[in-house]
């Protein structure tokens, strides 16, 4: 995890309570949904190892499309 990592990102939720993250290269993820998260800390390493165990494990492949559900954690 750095600063300049393409393998992190951050979505707002839309009028349906939806989210959509596009451009993730395949890969092994940790997606967490947080109502109280400032801008910039998506990225602070000690924020995402307090997160790591609360949120959901996905597996992205290549051109793959995921929908999931996730529910609203604290840090």
């Amino acid at each position: 995890w750095g600063p300049q990592t393409r393998f992190i990102e951050s979505a707002r939720l839309d009028q349906n309570g939806r989210f959509r993250l596009q451009s993730l290269p395949a890969g092994n993820y940790i997606v967490v949904a947080t109502d109280d998260m400032e801008p910039g800390e998506e990225r602070d390493p000690e924020i995402l190892e307090q997160l790591r165990s609360k949120g959901s494990r996905v597996a992205l492949r290549e051109g793959e499309s995921r929908a999931i559900e996730v529910k609203v954690v604290a840090y």
